[in-house]
């Protein structure tokens, strides 16, 4: 959303539950051992068709941090019976088209 002062603002983050689980936004306090784990393991990422990826716990939140919850949208699985786990991750781009003004 572009705000008064021509600035990107964040858009609404999603937060959807279901009985089994809990879809959300992730947030960079969302950055995890276990998760680096995972973008490390080839038999994780390679069926996701995504590159292993090597990075720090620093890297990996500014890298969910990049996303606005409005342009891109990084959402993260969480199984509600087992205290919360994260089980999976998806990101997501939209495209926004602004009109031209008519001359």
């Amino acid at each position: 959303m572009i705000s008064a002062r021509g600035v990107l603002d964040p858009g609404r983050a999603i937060d959807l539950e279901t009985a089994r689980f809990r879809l959300r936004s992730l947030k960079p306090v969302d950055a995890s051992e276990r998760w680096l784990g995972w973008v490390q393991d080839p038999e994780v990422v390679h069926p996701a068709n995504a590159p292993v990826r090597h990075m720090t716990r620093q890297e990996l939140a500014k890298y969910i941090g990049s996303h606005d919850n409005y342009t891109r949208y990084l959402i993260g699985v969480f199984d509600r019976r087992a205290d919360s786990t994260s089980v999976s991750s998806s990101s997501t781009s939209i495209e926004l088209t602004i009109p031209r003004p008519s001359t």
